[in-house]
């Protein structure tokens, strides 16, 4: 492999940490997490990816994140909706520690965020409408 494949290479993989970085923390605002977790977690994703000097600024509308080096730039991910399923922010969690602990790599840990819905499961419309109002009985 010549020296411009390797950097394409490596511009497409740092470019991919981007995007899995920005899609876990999205997933996880709009699924109800608290702000310093999802930092917290983009940031890990990112140093377990080789990008040592990743940063990130999350809010309750958007993350902006850079990568920390010259061929990626920085990336803005917006929050476009709201739910409350801490079983997808505990799923996010739970990619990423498999990834920190190398049982996935990040091309398995993207597709996986993509498929979020598909893993995990929702409860049915009926059961989401009924649930709050017996909980507001006394």
């Amino acid at each position: 492999m010549d020296e411009e494949q390797r950097y394409e290479q490596k511009r497409q993989h740092d470019q991919l940490v981007l995007d899995t970085c920005i899609l876990a923390g999205t997933i996880m605002i709009e699924s109800g997490s608290e702000m310093t977790r999802v930092n917290n977690t983009i940031l890990r994703i990112a140093r377990n990816a080789g990008l040592a000097k990743a940063r990130v600024y999350v809010t309750v509308t958007g993350i902006i994140m850079s990568g920390g080096v010259a061929d990626v730039g920085a990336q803005v991910g917006a929050i476009d909706k709201r739910s409350f399923d801490l079983e997808k922010v505990a799923k996010v969690n739970e990619l990423s520690r498999r990834f920190e602990a190398k049982q996935i790599d990040i091309d398995d840990f993207y597709d996986q965020l993509i498929h979020i819905d598909e893993i995990v499961g929702t409860f049915p419309l009926w059961v989401q409408e009924i649930v709050p109002g017996l909980s507001a009985v006394r």
